[in-house]
């Protein structure tokens, strides 16, 4: 089992900020991810307290990572592309019959992404992303109901990226989020 890590994502403007931040953080504690221009900075809840990183950031060279709901529609986006199902929270509860939607759409865009890749067509995938975005700018309008973080499972870690740029991942999935947080897609 790999180590647990909570990371908080900082977008940089140049290459050269990663040296800067392992020399402030230490290299154990800097975890780049270059296809997004950014790093996880990591934390915890006894001696590395965010508020602590917060007060060593150089944020003329960089800042904070957030997660927009079109954002999160590209990771999910990404996720289905490599076969991986992503589980969304919103910011609210949501009805039963709600639920229920989104799940059958999420199961129905892993099934039409295998029928895609087999068979060279994407109608049908298509309609499921728009059927997702449909629902998502529904909920938003309806319920004021927002995308606050999207999980996924790499093995048997659970990996969850939250709104707020909060990152819970392990050492063997740092590739696979830079992949998957890529917003140009893959």
């Amino acid at each position: 089992m790999s180590q647990d890590l909570n990371l908080k994502l900082i977008s940089f403007y140049k290459k050269s900020t990663i040296k800067k931040l392992i020399k402030i953080f230490g290299e154990d504690y800097v975890f780049p991810l270059p296809q997004v221009k950014a790093v996880g900075l990591s934390y915890n809840y006894e001696d590395r307290k965010l508020k602590t990183l917060f007060k060593k950031i150089p944020f003329k060279e960089t800042e904070q990572f957030y997660i927009s709901p079109k954002q999160f529609l590209r990771i999910i986006r990404n996720l289905v592309y490599k076969g991986i199902k992503p589980h969304i929270n919103m910011n609210i509860e949501l009805p039963e019959e709600v639920k229920e939607s989104l799940s059958r759409i999420m199961h129905e865009l892993l099934s039409e992404r295998e029928r895609a890749f087999m068979e060279i067509r994407d109608l049908d995938l298509k309609m499921y992303w728009n059927a997702l975005e449909d629902i998502l700018d529904y909920l938003s309008e309806e319920y004021g109901a927002d995308i606050t973080a999207v999980s996924y499972y790499n093995g048997e870690e659970r990996i969850s990226i939250q709104a707020n740029g909060i990152l819970f991942t392990d050492m063997n999935s740092i590739s696979l989020t830079d992949e998957i947080l890529n917003f140009r897609g893959i």
